[in-house]
Parts: C-alpha cells; structure tokens; sequence
C-alpha cells in the first residue's frame, strides 16, 4: 500500500467515512486520540504513505489483518449494517471490501 498514493487516500478515505457513520448514529469515536483523523487528508497522506512503508506497519497491520481476515470480514459485516442504518454513502468502505472479500476467497 506504501508504494500508491492513490490507495493510502483511499484507506484515509474510507476511515473517515467510517467516522461519519459513526458520528450520525451518535456513537462516540473512542479512543480520542483517533480524532488526528479530523486532520486535512493532505496532512494524513504525508503522515501515513511512509507509515504504511515500514515493519511496523507491516506487522501491527497488514500480517494482523490477514491472520485475522475472517475477524475482518465479520467486522466489515457489523459495520455494514451501521452504514445502512446511517444512509451515509460508502465509496471508499465500498471498493476496499472487494479487496477483503478477495482474500476471503482466496482463503476458502
């Protein structure tokens, strides 16, 4: 993912509307700190495209994902029902799912 742009907007992208969802149905982003995501994309980007380039990175995130990806799927589904119940357009949530739902299949 570090070596696109174009993908860490997309992640940024989808967290935020994420928050948005959250933030209609009136559930509390917690921990606070997660609010640095109120922060201009252009800032985020600068921030997470090396992030999302390091071991750390690597590990914490992308190897946990995949260890986990049907904890991933299952959450991707919950979460799909706090988007319908908010009426919040989801294009970014949408095309990162076919990513999952790609490994989902290849896993199966």
């Amino acid at each position: 993912m570090a070596k696109s742009s174009e993908d860490v907007r997309r992640m940024l992208h989808g967290i935020k509307e994420g928050f948005s969802i959250l933030k209609a149905l009136k559930y509390p982003v917690t921990p606070l700190k997660l609010n640095y995501f109120l922060l201009p994309n252009t800032l985020l980007l600068l921030i997470f495209k090396p992030l999302m380039g390091t071991k750390l990175a690597e590990i914490t995130m992308s190897k946990h994902a995949m260890a986990a990806i049907n904890e991933m799927k299952f959450l991707q589904e919950e979460f799909d029902l706090l988007s319908s119940e908010s009426g919040i357009h989801t294009s970014a949530i949408d095309e990162l799912k076919v990513n999952l739902d790609n490994q989902v299949e290849k896993r199966a």
